[in-house]
């Protein structure tokens, strides 16, 4: 139960991160700091750590820490 709630905190710290260097990106952007190099170190992180939470995201699922669902669980779950 535990590892459950862990892996949701860190997915949601990830996600709160990325959407920060998204944000620090449009901003490089907008202000047209040092040539481009803060706009692509912020896509970088952004990437990086995006791939990251997928590849959470897949482990979770392989070791069973959560399981996709609909909107309407069916009553036929194993």
């Amino acid at each position: 139960m535990q590892n459950i709630i862990l892996t949701k905190i860190i997915m949601t710290v990830l996600l709160f991160i990325v959407l920060f260097t998204l944000g620090a990106a449009l901003k490089a952007l907008i202000t047209h700091e040092q040539q481009g190099k803060s706009l692509l170190k912020a896509l970088t992180w952004r990437i990086g750590l995006s791939v990251f939470a997928f590849a959470l995201l897949i482990l979770g699922f392989y070791l069973g820490w959560w399981y996709p669902h609909g909107l309407i669980p069916s009553a036929t779950r194993v």
